[in-house]
């Protein structure tokens, strides 16, 4: 063996050594993200929601100051642009019925489902899905279905680092090579929020392919037109500092369907006892 084939062979087993290495990142540093969003016990942040209207090809950019506490679920919501400015959410598990509490202004207080049409008008999710809850388990559910077809490095990709908002980010991209819509019976009692929870798919592609008009319209015996996964294609931006998905882009088969920006994130704040009741003095209810 001459000295130029032992060159060839020395680079192959460096490449080799530096591609697997690469790929053993991605998955650690999905794994720290998942990690961290599980042992989070809340989260103060102001959510920028882009999403795209049903039915149409234009967007809605809605930006709501949210506190949440995970377990039991306590959330507090408050709509920071126009046309809503000023709304405020309260949520609180077992308390009103499990309904929102919602004050916009001077009219007085109602308890809304978290379901009313008031609330879900052009939303792609209803205030229950606040937090990064439902988004640890697309990309756990993700992870297994790349695992169990051997396509992990196929789907999850590290593209590089960015600046975002002033923050040091990885770029993680994700991509569903077996995208594709199928049909899904509806069983009793469900409807688009308790089968985008099963399915783990967007309420708002539910919605849009099958002609509902309400996410908590019961849909049993209805044969349905859902996605075989979350997104075709996701953009996230992960926080070098808290390893926090601060920042999610999802595309279907037409384009960017929502985009998540959170800001100004704190992991695990110290909520006043009463910080999530009618009682807290920052609040107008």
């Amino acid at each position: 063996m001459n000295s130029k084939q032992l060159l060839v062979i020395f680079f192959l087993i460096a490449y080799c050594k530096s591609h697997n290495a690469q790929q053993t990142d991605v998955r650690a540093l999905i794994t720290d993200m998942l990690n961290a969003i599980k042992n989070a016990k809340g989260y103060i942040y102001t959510m920028k929601g882009t999403e795209r209207l049903i039915g149409k090809n234009e967007y809605k950019v809605t930006e709501v100051f949210t506190k949440v506490n995970v377990s039991p679920k306590k959330i507090f919501a408050r709509v920071v642009n126009e046309p809503n400015k000023g709304t405020e959410m309260l949520y609180v598990a077992g308390e009103r019925d499990n309904k929102i509490l919602v004050k916009s202004g001077w009219v007085p207080a109602l308890k809304l489902s978290p379901f009313s049409s008031l609330l879900m008008k052009d939303q792609h999710h209803s205030l229950l899905s606040a937090g990064f809850g439902f988004f640890y388990k697309n990309i756990s559910e993700g992870i297994r279905r790349a695992d169990a077809q051997d396509k992990f490095n196929t789907v999850f990709k590290l593209d590089g680092e960015i600046t975002y908002e002033g923050r040091k980010c990885f770029k993680l991209i994700v991509e569903d090579p077996t995208y594709s819509v199928t049909e899904y019976k509806a069983s009793k009692g469900e409807n688009t929020y308790t089968i985008s929870q099963k399915l783990l798919v967007p309420e708002c592609f539910i919605m849009e392919a099958n002609g509902i008009k309400s996410i908590d319209e019961n849909l049993e015996g209805k044969t349905l037109k859902v996605p075989t996964s979350y997104a075709k294609r996701s953009i996230i931006y992960i926080d070098k500092q808290n390893n926090f998905p601060i920042y999610q882009e999802m595309w279907d088969n037409k384009g960017m369907f929502e985009k998540y920006e959170f800001k100004n994130l704190i992991v695990n704040p110290t909520f006043a006892e009463n910080e999530f009741s009618t009682e807290f003095k920052d609040y107008s209810f």
